[in-house]
């Protein structure tokens, strides 16, 4: 029942393709690869004019250890792509999947441009309060982009955000714990809702 919620989901997002949203979402995606991430982060420390060494290390500290839990899943779960899910299925269906720029086979799950993602925008929804509503729209377009572009099914996408928002988050709790974040920009993570 799971799987079939799973596949509904999939052709849903990936079946509303559109030549001019091919480029869009390939761009949303590109966002998520780490080095990019990285730069946008740190862009933002100092636009919000935080640029010090304890944000840096706390966003490396946080991207580093995520993406090494979903490299560890992904080595031992080797979940196959949608292209080739389908194609095992039912050959027929492989054609049908949308995917305009990677043609990726394995290692779907979790999904690690999610996890970056989710690891960016939460760390940075902790530590300003400003533009959080932003940064977490971002990490959610990451996701849906993954889908759209056939990389990706969306159980791939939930676990990718939820390994990147609890390591950030624990992460971020961690900084604190060993006092390596300033009192202004300690918050509790139920702002988030407020």
């Amino acid at each position: 029942m799971f799987m079939a919620l799973n596949e509904r989901l999939f052709w849903l997002i990936n079946g509303a393709h559109a030549p001019l949203l091919d480029p869009l979402m390939y761009l949303i995606s590109f966002t998520a690869y780490s080095i990019p991430a990285a730069i946008i982060a740190i862009a933002a420390f100092r636009l919000y004019g935080v640029p010090g060494w304890r944000n840096v290390a706390l966003l490396a500290a946080a991207m580093l250890l995520a993406g090494g839990v979903v490299h560890a899943i992904k080595q031992n779960v080797n979940a196959d792509r949608p292209l080739t899910y389908f194609a095992a299925k039912n050959p027929a269906e492989k054609n049908e999947v949308h995917a305009p720029y990677e043609r990726l086979y394995h290692g779907s799950f979790p999904s690690g441009h999610t996890q970056t993602a989710f690891s960016v925008a939460v760390l940075m929804a902790l530590l300003f309060r400003r533009h959080r509503g932003w940064w977490l729209l971002w990490a959610v377009m990451v996701g849906i982009s993954r889908v759209y572009l056939g990389s990706h099914f969306p159980d791939d996408v939930l676990a990718g955000a939820c390994i990147g928002a609890a390591v950030s988050a624990g992460t971020y709790y961690g900084f604190i714990a060993k006092g390596w974040i300033p009192l202004r920009q300690r918050k509790s993570a139920f702002f988030l809702w407020e």
